[in-house]
């Protein structure tokens, strides 16, 4: 019998190879063996009853820590700081316990995981031990659920036989003093390195998925249409069959995923269930595919599909709900089937590995997977068609995309991957489709974004509450009555539970863009967290009062998510990654109806901007009336919703009920709002007509063949009106939190100039999507996004930064924005993409525009990369065309000494060739700005050219052009440009904005001239093939020039005043990347 559990701490995997590794190891080693009989020596006393159970810890856990395993302790309570030896860091906090009290217990002030982790995290560590001597917990403080995620190993089966078992063995293997031991680095622990081993297990499993999840859904698209068997398939049709495949497969990855984390049966004791369950279909499946032969009986038959359509499904439908197991609103999964033939493979993939001959063997451990992993695998298949192939097609892989080549038009090899005629495929068209990078958000930005965000409001909001409470605490303090102390402090409890309820769960985050819900889960995570600590922050004991952590998570998910995309597969699956972090199988799935919802979030139209021509007047279409029904009928609607339990299906259908009532009353709204836009974007304007159809109190009116058109207009284009979606928000003012990663998409103004946007001009997705949600926030809100550095440094974004910087300069706003480069390491990996962080916060003491400087870093520096940061202030001065990236007070203080001169660059480069100069330099760099005085090697097929990387400046012949090659390959001017650039192209712009002294002390010409030359002794020839051309260039390498350069840079740093400490900072800025 299995005496440890593993929640979801390590990976099941991970676990079953340490027990696979420690069986085939048949001898048992001295270390094993020494700690087993030590402790069961130290034991043997208190089983004997020689010892006092009152001296357990003492005696017992105490010397099993340091004289067993060998730790040295701090003591404090039940608190021991263990460290590797008196000299050692601290390494992990173990909380101890006498064997008596109930290691799970969640009562406050009796929460000993809680104490353990939070101990933990106060010392800076990353591990806690939590332990009354028999059972052995580890707690990882960064694991997203701290206090109810970990690993328990119990010894006391163990210590009663005569040789240490698998069982000790494991205790050993996870709690010996060497995985508390630092690394060489000094930075993490063995154990961290174990943990890292843990989650490549669960890589392979993701991968595994990924690599599997085209087959698959495949399959099931196959399947379905051999079922149907139509002579033509519409893209309607075509549409149907990939969504219902793609929900289908949510449920199959719902099975398996609630099969292993105990969520079904909803009744453990369920025998009917256990005969038709997921896990018993699963090695059906497997059985039959792995007999030659077996499959052939029973391709045409479906008793695959009707034990999980008829039992499982019903099971779900009946027990949890949800929306996704109703079949009644999809027309395909409610009218067709798919047989054996297609399914059982699907479900074998699914849901094992194969052996080297082909076999089904090792099964996937569900339970490994996290819903951040499931996001990740599905995500990328969401933007994708069906179609359907009307000839022989050749799948063909390169690194960006993938094609479907007519294998009429190419020569079919044998390793070619086919698709017949008549069998589907998925792409974004029938030719070819962007292969799928990895946009899908790394979990340390979505955390960084939740903490300055969710957390951030969240904390603020408790300093205020404190506030409140603080002559209270004062009573408590100073009382000596027991019985009244402690009823002083029940009311203190129940305050902070109102404050929770008011306050905490009362706001309302969104996530306009949500994909998979990657951000929305994890800030369910967070705010479930944090409610414990609130709780659990004063020390006293509340038997009343159970902090349960998946019943807040639970609550969270119900009432302050909220959740947008355009795509309607990704509310399913946000949906289904919601209910798996927050269901538990004595209680239906939640109902997020109404919170989570499909539409073109930048497109809708707003109660205020929808006027109508009356007479001489202009009267808004929601008149007294239509307020009033708002006021009296529908927000009354939302607040029931919410005031409903859903402990039960009953409460559940309730709600669903209330939910449709509410829809039906916005329907009439909802047409008006979708007329006036669409008219609005065929520009057809206000007529007599449109008053006559705005102003109809009869949904009739719109539904009559003269408007069909217009509806049609709002029907492709997912119009999306936020007040009509989400009243009970907008009621209140507006969102409380905005976060996400929005589309990085180029596109044309002319669709979306029916909006009056202010950010028209900046041409793509993600500009919109942060004034959409900046206009969506209430007077009091925080928004938070991951976005192209384009924000910062792009002319076409400057209708962007004008909204964002007067927020800041104008408003009460704090704007904070961390910039990211994309060498040498990356934020997206595998995406070539720099990257801003934005965060702002309206009504703010800190009001202003802060940035950091332009990040570098390396792979091996991303674990801290977030915990490292330095924002600087700005000034609207230097923040006037782009915004620069400062970071720190010596590249403040550098950049003022610069803005404030009046004389740039501009002034002596001129475009008439006449009267002028010629320079030239290299217009794209990453550690190197270079220039010339004479015209760089450029050769194609022999003749002589320039190459397009080159650039060509025109100096006045009344300036020293060796002063401006000094500065533009100067550290400073590199310094200079990284502040305001992409980091990667070297505009003409650039260069003529960089200011220049009022006196030019220096000609620079020995030192230009003993710079060319080393330039050119130390560059090299380079041949290529480019475009069937031999192109032959000369590439110089400034790097081997460094000591001329910062003479350059010393002298140009007197020039512009810079002290000579901040002209050492400028010629070693970056050194580490550069050098």
């Amino acid at each position: 019998m299995d005496t440890y559990i593993n929640k979801y701490l390590f990976s099941e995997a991970y676990i079953d190879d340490k027990i696979i590794d420690l069986k085939n190891k048949n001898k048992v080693d001295d270390k094993t063996s020494r700690i087993f009989y030590s402790t069961k020596e130290w034991l043997e006393p208190f089983i004997e009853g020689d010892m006092d159970a009152e001296y357990w810890i003492e005696d017992f856990i105490d010397i099993i820590l340091n004289t067993v395993l060998g730790f040295t302790s701090i003591d404090n309570n039940n608190i021991r700081i263990l460290k590797e030896d008196e000299l050692a860091k601290k390494s992990t906090v173990a909380y101890v316990l006498d064997k008596h009290k109930d290691i799970d217990s969640n009562t406050k002030g009796k929460f000993y995981a809680y104490e353990a982790v939070k101990k933990a995290k106060n010392e800076g560590l990353n591990w806690a031990i939590l332990t009354n001597g028999y059972k052995w917990r580890l707690y990882n403080t960064n694991n997203i659920s701290p206090y109810e995620n970990y690993l328990e190993i119990d010894i006391e089966e163990s210590l009663s036989k005569e040789e240490p078992d698998i069982n000790f063995k494991l205790f050993i293997n996870f709690f010996q003093k060497e995985n508390f031991i630092y690394s060489s680095d000094n930075k993490n622990l063995n154990l961290d390195k174990m943990l890292e081993e843990s989650n490549k297990r669960v890589d392979e499993i993701e991968d595994h998925l990924k690599e599997k999840a085209e087959l698959i859904l495949n399959d099931l698209c196959n399947g379905f249409k051999e079922n149907m068997n139509f002579d033509l398939y519409t893209e309607s049709d075509r549409r149907e069959i990939y969504v219902d495949s793609i929900i289908y497969l949510y449920r199959l990855l719902f099975f398996g995923y609630s099969e292993a984390r105990g969520l079904l049966p909803s009744n453990p004791n369920d025998k009917e269930y256990k005969k038709n369950s997921f896990e018993i279909i699963c090695e059906e499946a497997k059985e039959i595919l792995n007999t030659p032969g077996k499959i052939r009986d029973i391709v045409e038959q479906y008793d695959f599909w009707d034990r999980i359509d008829e039992y499982l499904r019903i099971h779900v439908d009946e027990h949890y709900d949800g929306g996704l197991f109703e079949n009644d609103d999809k027309s395909v999964l409610k009218n067709y089937k798919i047989n054996n033939k297609y399914l059982v493979k699907a479900i074998a993939e699914i849901n094992y590995f194969k052996n080297d001959k082909g076999e089904y063997v090792n099964k996937i451990n569900y339970k490994d997977l996290s819903v951040r992993n499931l996001g990740s695998i599905y995500e990328g298949l969401l933007e994708y068609n069906l179609f359907i192939a009307e000839e022989m097609l050749v799948k063909r892989v390169t690194s960006s995309k993938v094609k479907f080549v007519p294998a009429s038009k190419t020569k079919v090899k044998n390793s070619d991957v086919k698709i017949k005629e008549g069998q589907v495929y998925i792409s974004e068209d029938p030719t070819e489709r962007k292969e799928t990078g990895s946009y899908y958000t790394p979990e340390d930005v979505v955390e960084y974004i939740i903490s300055n965000t969710v957390e951030k409001k969240i904390l603020d909001l408790k300093e205020e509450f404190k506030k409140e409470i603080e002559d209270d605490l004062y009573d408590v303090e100073v009382e000596v009555n027991e019985t009244i102390k402690n009823g002083l402090q029940k009311q203190i409890d129940n305050k902070i539970l109102d404050f929770i309820e008011k306050k905490v769960l009362d706001l309302n985050i969104v996530d306009s863009a949500m994909g998979s819900g990657h951000f929305l889960v994890n800030t369910s995570y967070r705010i479930a967290n944090l409610i414990i600590d609130i709780l659990s922050e004063n020390k006293w004991i509340n038997e009343d009062l159970k902090l349960n952590v998946r019943y807040w998570r639970r609550r969270v998910v119900e009432e302050c998510i909220y959740g947008i995309d355009i795509n309607e597969l990704a509310v399913y699956l946000s949906k289904l990654s919601l209910w798996l972090i927050s269901a538990t199988n004595d209680k239906p799935l939640s109902f997020i109806d109404h919170h989570l919802k499909a539409g073109n979030s930048i497109i809708g139209a707003y109660k205020k901007d929808i006027k109508l021509k009356m007479a001489d007047e202009k009267a808004t279409l929601f008149d007294v009336n239509e307020e009033k029904n708002w006021e009296n009928n529908i927000l009354p609607k939302y607040k029931k919703i919410s005031e409903l339990n859903s402990d039960t299906m009953q409460d559940i259908k309730k709600k669903q009920i209330i939910y449709s009532e509410v829809k039906k009353e916005l329907e009439l709204s909802k047409k008006k709002f979708d007329y006036y836009l669409a008219k609005k974007k065929e520009k057809t304007g206000l007529s007599n007509k449109f008053n006559e159809i705005m102003l109809s109190k009869n949904i009739k009116r719109f539904q009559k063949e003269d408007i069909s058109s217009i509806f049609e207009i709002a029907d492709k284009n997912k119009f999306f009106h936020w007040e009509l979606e989400f009243p009970e928000v907008f009621s209140k003012g507006g969102f409380d939190i905005s976060i996400g990663n929005p589309p990085y998409v180029n596109i044309s103004s002319k669709d979306y100039g029916f909006l009056n946007l202010k950010t028209l001009k900046s041409r793509n997705l993600y500009s919109y999507m942060v004034e959409i949600n900046l206009k969506n926030l209430n007077e009091y809100g925080v928004f938070g996004m991951v976005i192209p550095l384009s924000i910062v440094t792009s002319n076409r974004m400057s209708s962007l930064r004008d909204l964002i910087t007067s927020a800041s300069f104008n408003g009460n706003a704090q704007v904070k924005i961390s910039n990211y480069a994309k060498r040498p390491s990356k934020i997206f990996p595998g995406v070539d993409q720099d990257i801003s962080i934005l965060f702002l916060i309206r009504e703010s003491e800190n009001s202003g525009l802060y940035t950091t400087k332009y990040l570098k870093w390396y792979s091996d520096e991303r674990e801290n990369l977030f915990n490292n940061l330095n924002f600087h202030k700005s000034n609207k001065k230097m923040a006037s065309t782009y915004i620069p990236k400062i970071g720190n007070q010596a590249n403040y203080k550098i950049l003022k000494k610069l803005t404030k001169l009046s004389s740039k660059a501009s002034k002596v480069i001129v475009n008439d060739e006449n009267d002028s100069e010629k320079l030239y330099y290299h217009n794209v760099a990453r550690y190197w700005i270079k220039a010339y005085n004479f015209m760089p090697r450029y050769e194609a097929d022999g003749k002589q050219g320039i190459s397009s990387g080159t650039g060509i400046l025109n100096i006045k012949n009344n300036f020293n052009k060796n002063y401006l090659l000094s500065i533009i390959n100067s550290s400073l001017f590199y310094w200079y440009w990284l502040t305001f650039s992409d980091g990667f192209h070297v505009t003409k712009t650039d260069i003529k904005s960089f200011p220049l002294p009022e006196k030019q002390n220096y000609d620079f010409e020995n030192d230009i001239e003993k710079l060319m030359q080393d330039y050119k002794k130390n560059s090299e020839t380079k041949e290529m093939n480019i475009s069937g051309k031999k192109i032959i260039i000369e590439s110089f390498n400034p790097k081997k020039s460094k000591k001329i350069l910062d003479e350059l840079d010393y002298k140009l740093g007197e020039e512009y005043g810079l002290t000579e400490e901040e002209i050492e900072y400028i010629i070693n800025y970056d050194i580490e990347f550069r050098m």
